[in-house]
């Protein structure tokens, strides 16, 4: 199945001050599911975001 994080309710996932660089693909989420934080990083040289 899917991962569903974060899996406790009301509870957040922090992706923070990052560089995310030089990759096929830079971030890619499973599923369309409120709870993740994506903030302050850096995306570059990534053939898609």
């Amino acid at each position: 199945g899917l991962d569903m994080s974060p899996f406790e309710p009301d509870s957040t996932i922090s992706i923070r001050g990052n560089r995310i660089a030089y990759n096929g693909v830079g971030i890619s989420f499973l599923a369309d599911k409120e709870g993740t934080l994506v903030e302050g990083n850096i995306f570059e040289g990534n053939l898609s975001q």
